[in-house]
Order: C-alpha cells, then structure tokens, then sequence
C-alpha cells in the first residue's frame, strides 16, 4: 500500500490503481471477515492521504466489522481536515459509531479548524465531544492557538473552560498530563504567568518536572536567562533538571554566552546533590574546550574532585 501511496502523490494513477486493484485482490481472499476488516483499514487509509475519496469511501463500505470502520472513517475525517475540507470531515465523522474513534475524531478536526484559525468551528466541534479527557485534549492546542494568534480575551475564555474540563477528569493521571500540556502550550506562546498557574495545580512530581522542564526550555529558547535558571532550581528530580540543564546550556552556547554558562555550570555543580548528576554535567561544557584549550586540565581536575567527593559522602 505504500508503494501505491507513492504512485498517487506523484500523480501516476494508473499504476497506483495497479497496486490498488492487486492489494483489494488478495484481500478478498481473506476468508476471515475480521482479518479481512483489519487488512481492509490501510486500503482505505491510503485511499484517503492520496485524496482519492470516492475510492476510499467504497472500500469503508465493505468493512463489515464496526470497531474496523470506524477506525477507517477516523482516518477518512482526518484526511479531509487535512486538505481543509470541513464539511466533508464533519459528514464522514458524523457516521462514525463508535464513541472512542468519534471523540478522537472530532479531537482531530477540532485541532485542525484551531490551527487553521477557524475558531468557531474549532470550539462548536470541541463542544461536540462527550468524554471529558478528550475534549480537554482537544482544548489545550485551542487555548495555546489563541494565545499565539494573540487573542487575549478568548484564550482566556478557553483557559477557564479548559480548566472545568480537566476538573471534572477522575484519572489522575490523565489530569495531570492534560495539565502538562496546558502549561507547555502557555510557555511556547510566552503566557509565563499562565503557565506557571497550570504548574503550581499538578500535584504529582513527575509530571510536574516535565512541565518545569517545558518552561525552563521555553524561557532558554526566549534567552530569558535569569528566568530559566531560576526554574531549573525548582526542578527537584535530578533527572529532568539536568536535561532542562542541558537545553539551556545549548541555546546559551549558540547566542555565544560563553562566560556566563561556565559560571552556570559551576554554580550546577555546587548545588549538585548526587555523583550521577553532577558528573552528567561534564558533557555539556566539553564543547568549549576547542575554543578554550586550558578548560581540559581544569574540567580533568574537576571531574576528580566530583568523583573523590562523592565518594567520601
């Protein structure tokens, strides 16, 4: 099927349907009617990416098991919010039984009309979804495109609906990774308040490092130098300050602050509370070196410290 894909992007549709007509051939063959189902979705599903509608919504016609369909006519949606054609998307979805494939549908297209800045359409289809961890799933990309497209007051607006939603989400879990990427959403559009707001309501300390990890790199990738260190500092699994760490060290080796980020890393290996951690800071100043020959002797002797210290604790 993906060598028909190929054939259908570059246009050359008669061999596309070559490769098409043999793939329904052998499927047809198929004597189990799951089986047959299951080898039935990709069919589809390469009919729909090369736009080839027709051919796509007669081989969802012949898929007889419900959870195959549907997952054909989510693919089929999807497609079709791609190539910006909403009615047709809402049509397709619209037909789709199942509750699991129809939310996650209508989470696609809702995202599509967000990131196409068609914002009635995208909350009316939101609105649409019943399960409550989906449709705040689908919120958190409408709340970060507002606030990209600089629309204060209906980012706002999203932001406390949004906010309801992952309220009513029993799923600990599920609650606290919505709450992530609420807060990342912010950070990426520069909403530093706002974003620090999600942080302080997720309650677990590992999803709360990756969201103080998704800022610190959001304040780095802005050169907020002061701000991203001072995150870092609150970072209390070692794991994810050193890979937050890592990102500043990199966007700070790239604007040239040379002095600065020596200083930064000193100051990481005084707070460093674990040899594991503090010799994984090493990496992330070795590309200094063959701009400052002398910092090889004084990072060897360093790391024999670090090595001795740790030892003796």
């Amino acid at each position: 099927m993906d060598l028909a894909t190929a054939f259908a992007q570059a246009q050359r549709w008669d061999q596309a349907q070559a490769v098409w007509d043999q793939a329904q051939a052998f499927i047809g063959t198929i004597k189990d009617s799951e089986e047959r189902a299951q080898a039935l979705v990709p069919v589809a599903t390469a009919f729909a990416q090369a736009q080839q509608w027709d051919q796509a919504q007669a081989v969802i016609g012949t898929i007889e098991h419900s959870r195959e369909r549907a997952l054909a006519l989510r693919d089929l949606g999807t497609a079709f919010a791609q190539a910006q054609q909403w009615k047709q998307a809402q049509a397709v979805i619209g037909t789709i039984e199942e509750s699991l494939w129809q939310a996650l549908a209508l989470r696609d297209l809702g995202i599509a009309f967000a990131q196409a800045q068609q914002w009635g359409q995208a909350q009316a289809v939101i609105g649409m979804i019943k399960d409550s961890d989906w449709r705040a799933e689908a919120l958190v990309p409408l709340v970060t495109a507002f606030a990209q497209a600089q629309r204060w007051d209906q980012a706002q607006a999203a932001w406390k609906q949004t906010q309801a939603v992952i309220g009513t989400i029993k799923d600990s879990f599920w609650r606290a990774e919505a709450l992530v990427a609420l807060a990342t959403g912010f950070a990426q559009a520069q909403q530093w308040d706002q974003a620090q707001a999600v942080i302080g309501m997720i309650e677990d300390s590992f999803w709360r490092a990756e969201a103080l990890v998704a800022l610190a790199t959001a304040f780095a990738q802005a050169q907020q130098w002061d701000q991203a260190q001072a995150v870092i500092g609150t970072i209390e699994r070692s794991g994810e300050r050193a890979e937050a760490l890592r990102v500043l060290v990199r966007e700070m080796a790239g604007a040239g602050e040379d002095e600065v980020l020596l200083h930064v890393i000193h100051h990481s290996w005084r707070l460093a509370d674990d040899r594991e951690y503090a010799l994984g800071l090493f990496p992330m100043v070795t590309g200094f070196i063959p701009r400052n020959p002398e910092l090889g002797f004084t990072l060897s002797e360093a790391c024999t410290w670090v090595d001795s210290f740790f030892l003796k604790g």
